[in-house]
């Protein structure tokens, strides 16, 4: 009783105090206008956007490494995708960043396309850095996990291996390109598509929410897909197949909408923008902290056996 108010109460802190402390960081920032087109390389200060972030990081490994540690690897990154929600929700979003670069006059007026490759960058090394912190964390919970007597816990893969994969067929030092590729693919389609299925707009809620959902297709389609190899995926690969949309999308936006006659203005302001591009950088971090896990949950992962209220023992 007493640990589960304790988890609780980590948990209200870091959604009221942390979080909150840190966008009131992010809230300082304003794109190179004023205004509040920026993210956290797109602004009048790129320096201070990478110190801010690095403060969140920090925070993140902290607050998710003691929560990961004495509660349970999934409390931990609830708190890791809460603060990330927090800092997301702070930064501007695609329609006003592609309109602040036509209207600031760069290249003509009429592109942002520059603006799309940044914010391909930056959402994939936000989302590295997030599956850095997960790896973290999943290591402190595995240490913590509880022995039930008579039953000897499966070794996790060494090296590489060990990060992206729980469990591998048999030997372990084989080939992992099979199901490694074939459960990135599976998360990037089935994210990609719920992603792309809700974000129907660029407002920061629903791009927020979108990732979310995104993140639980693309965590329940990574563990369906590594069964059919006999294999487990970690936390680790599902949000790395969610850096990689965030990667690809920003860079399909700017060759669809950047070659035709239309400026991809105007394709913005006919609301034809190609829907992944309209998340943003903290946006797909956010949403696979907080959807992957519980995809996997539904595909009938067990991240953590504390997890599990009133777990069985076998006899």
């Amino acid at each position: 009783m007493l640990k589960s108010i304790l988890r609780w109460c980590i948990i209200l802190l870091t959604l009221l105090a942390v979080g909150p402390l840190l966008a009131s960081l992010f809230r300082t920032l304003h794109d190179r206008d004023g205004g509040h087109a920026f993210t956290l390389l797109i602004s009048d200060s790129p320096v201070k956007g990478i110190g801010y972030a690095l403060a969140l990081l920090a925070a993140a490994t902290i607050i998710g490494g003691i929560t990961s540690a004495f509660f349970s690897l999934n409390s931990g990154l609830a708190c890791i995708g809460l603060l990330f929600g927090w800092s997301a929700w702070q930064l501007g979003t695609i329609d006003g960043i592609i309109r602040r670069f036509a209207s600031s006059g760069v290249a003509g007026g009429g592109g942002g396309g520059s603006d799309l490759l940044i914010l391909a960058l930056e959402a994939f090394l936000t989302c590295l850095a997030a599956a850095a912190i997960v790896h973290f964390c999943s290591l402190l919970a595995e240490k913590n996990q509880p022995r039930l007597p008579n039953h000897t816990p499966i070794p996790r893969p060494k090296g590489l291996r060990g990060v992206l994969f729980t469990d591998l067929p048999a030997p372990h030092d084989g080939s992992i390109a099979g199901p490694l590729i074939g459960s990135i693919l599976a998360a990037m389609i089935a994210g990609g598509f719920m992603t792309a299925l809700v974000a129907v707009t660029g407002l920061k809620g629903q791009t927020l929410f979108a990732t979310f959902i995104g993140g639980i297709a693309a965590g329940l389609a990574a563990s369906h897909m590594a069964r059919t190899f006999k294999a487990s995926v970690s936390v680790v690969t599902p949000i790395l197949a969610m850096g990689l949309l965030g990667l690809l999308a920003p860079i399909i936006a700017k060759f669809m909408h950047g070659g035709g006659g239309a400026s991809i203005v105007d394709i913005l302001n006919a609301d034809k923008l190609f829907p992944l591009a309209r998340p943003i950088s903290l946006d797909w971090a956010t949403g696979a902290l907080l959807g992957v896990p519980i995809g996997m949950s539904w595909a009938g992962v067990i991240l953590d056996t504390r997890a599990v209220e009133q777990p069985v023992a076998n006899t």
